[in-house]
């Protein structure tokens, strides 16, 4: 039997927000930097959106990248019928169902593996799939000692330090490619909120808030900044990691 790793309430606001606000443009503009600057022919790639929730990230990506075969699967019903609003190339899957990963040459997994409780196994079963060659390309929130409700509310077994996420990867076998923090602008807010902010999160506010159309577009703005100066330092803090990894061969 299948289940949903979220509360329906963030599935529904993900539906609202993930073609237009500035958080997951955001994370969307990082993930296709890094595709083209790793893979020399990323239209020819058979992209897997794994854990693809409401269907709105692989939708954009692919319709950036143009992928020559682009398919979601979750463990979300409900989720997976909302996502074929873009295109029949969604399934639902029982959870550990990695069979779809043999023909991937890259697998997303986008805020996924917070919400496995074996994160380790996950990656282990899908590089023994994947074609050699293949990448992973991931984002976790970031930093152990920031978890909180909203974490909890949200059914996440962990955040992560990037040593656990480097470590996570080549104890799995797997080779990293790229790695960086992202929202470098967002960790004084986010520690702020933690240690002077005790609220206890529920389903009804555990959601990104709402923002103004000008404030969504300066964020925006930001992240770009962010990405172009990631060319030239390494970014030294985040509320969130993102990472690519290759299966050997």
């Amino acid at each position: 039997m299948t289940k949903a790793y979220m509360p329906i309430e963030h599935y529904r606001d993900l539906d609202r927000k993930e073609t237009s606000y500035w958080w997951h443009i955001s994370r969307l503009n990082w993930v296709e930097q890094i595709v083209r600057k790793i893979c020399s022919d990323p239209k020819s790639l058979r992209a897997l959106d794994y854990g693809c929730g409401m269907g709105g990230f692989l939708h954009h990506i692919n319709e950036r990248i143009g992928f020559a075969c682009a398919v979601g699967v979750d463990v979300s019903r409900q989720a997976v019928e909302n996502a074929a609003k873009y295109t029949p190339q969604y399934r639902c899957i029982q959870p550990g169902d990695v069979s779809l990963a043999r023909n991937a040459d890259i697998v997303f997994l986008m805020d996924v593996l917070e919400h496995i409780e074996h994160d380790r196994n996950l990656i282990e079963s899908l590089l023994d799939v994947m074609p050699d060659g293949a990448y992973i390309v991931a984002s976790v929130p970031a930093y152990p000692a920031l978890f909180s409700s909203w974490d909890t509310v949200l059914g996440h077994y962990r955040r992560y330090s990037m040593n656990n996420l480097m470590s996570l990867f080549k104890r799995a076998g797997a080779r990293i490619v790229v790695y960086s923090y992202i929202f470098s602008y967002l960790t004084p807010g986010i520690i702020w909120r933690r240690i002077f902010q005790k609220n206890r999160h529920t389903n009804a506010t555990c959601e990104f808030p709402s923002v103004p159309d000008r404030l969504n577009r300066f964020l925006i703005r930001l992240n770009k900044l962010e990405i172009q100066a990631s060319g030239f330092i390494s970014i030294p803090c985040g509320s969130s990691i993102l990472c690519m990894a290759q299966k050997a061969g």
